[in-house]
């Protein structure tokens, strides 16, 4: 298996909120440490805000910057959650949306072999699948976390169907135009294997439950660090 896995080339392409821009770079170290070729793709800011790589791991990572697109009522420089007050993150996710372009273009032109994404980008899947690149969706939370709101999410979509009507949550005010619910199905429902942030010693039944649920696999991440310190100073 290890032979395998060897020299793949992952995409990594976080939500741009730091809480989920930090465990998705720390999988990516803990991938390049594995010697896979490891892109790394966000926007300026946050790229630039990222910790320094250690040295024995640039050679095996590349940071890709897509310049988010401007949106009306998104500030300027506004390209992470912790940037805004909450009434004005549906703007950040309408602008993450118009990254759609961009990526597929570096997509097409890069051809990975996997795209590890997080809950935003419902619009990836059918791009990755036409390129024949394998999804990885990862939750930052754990699998009991994970377990919870996909079963929470996918339970509400069945009511839907059942009762013809659109769910609660489907119906709250975002500009983005395209619920958090929604976005979580399709890219969940989308992937070929589900990441989570666990480990099978603390979370075996949890991990067996999500996988149960997805008939797909559910792999554990390992616990990965808490946080990280990110720069504000976009020359670092």
């Amino acid at each position: 298996m290890a032979e395998q896995l060897e020299k793949l080339h992952i995409a990594v392409f976080p939500y741009l909120a730091l809480g989920h821009i930090g465990p998705f770079f720390e999988l990516a170290k803990f991938l390049a440490q594995k010697g896979h070729k490891i892109s790394f793709i966000s926007t300026p800011r946050n790229v630039h805000r990222l910790p320094k790589l250690p040295q024995n791991l640039q050679p095996f990572v590349d940071l890709i910057e897509l310049p988010l697109p401007s949106v009306e009522k998104l500030p300027e420089n506004a390209e992470a959650t912790s940037d805004i007050p909450n009434h004005i993150i549906p703007y950040l996710k309408l602008a993450f949306d118009g990254l759609e372009e961009p990526l597929t273009k570096f997509l097409e032109t890069c051809k990975p072999h996997w795209i590890i994404y997080d809950f935003a980008p419902y619009w990836l899947p059918p791009i990755s699948s036409k390129l024949g690149i394998s999804c990885i969706f990862f939750s930052i939370f754990s699998a009991t976390g994970t377990h919870l709101f996909l079963r929470y999410y996918n339970r509400k979509a069945s009511e839907s169907v059942k009762n013809k009507d659109i769910p609660e949550e489907h119906n709250e005010t975002d500009e983005s135009a395209v619920p958090d619910g929604f976005r979580v199905l399709a890219t969940s429902n989308g992937a070929q294997v589900i990441a989570s942030r666990s480990c099978m010693e603390i979370e075996g039944e949890p991990l067996k439950s999500c996988q149960s649920m997805y008939t797909k696999p559910v792999i554990p991440v390992g616990l990965l660090p808490p946080s990280l310190e990110f720069s504000e100073d976009n020359n670092d």
